[in-house]
């Protein structure tokens, strides 16, 4: 009889485990999909926030300026930023994404930290505004 319920509690708890085990397995499956969605979501809001900043410089003609910040990365993700044909590009280790602005390109670089924007006679340039 004691042998008989040993089986049964070893059974049991393997059966746990097993079970455990495969909750612990779809939880860490959700939490990664849950950041590589955050990781788009903010590198998105970048782009938008960048393309805004552009295409404010470039409608409000000569004499515009304002300063702006870009974050060193994306919840400890390193990005790089290109601007091309229209086009602010996010680049990361997961994908990319990317928005419009009304300019073909623009002077000077974008770097993390806060940036300075000017429209110079139509021209757009960005520098550094770090201390």
């Amino acid at each position: 009889m004691k042998a008989q319920i040993s089986i049964e509690l070893i059974i049991l708890v393997s059966l746990l485990l097993v079970f455990l085990t495969m909750m612990i397995f779809s939880s860490s499956s959700l939490q990664t999909e849950t950041i590589k969605t955050k990781v788009y979501d903010e590198a998105r809001k970048l782009a938008d926030g960048i393309a805004f900043e552009i295409n404010s410089a470039a409608r409000a003609g000569h004499g515009y300026s304002r300063k702006f910040f870009i974050p060193t990365s994306i919840f400890g993700m390193d990005f790089e930023i290109n601007i091309t044909n229209y086009f602010v590009t996010i680049s990361f280790s997961q994908g990319s994404v990317i928005a419009p602005i009304v300019v073909k390109e623009i002077e000077g670089g974008l770097q993390s930290g806060f940036n300075l924007i000017r429209n110079i006679n139509g021209v757009i340039r960005v520098e550094s505004a770090n201390p």
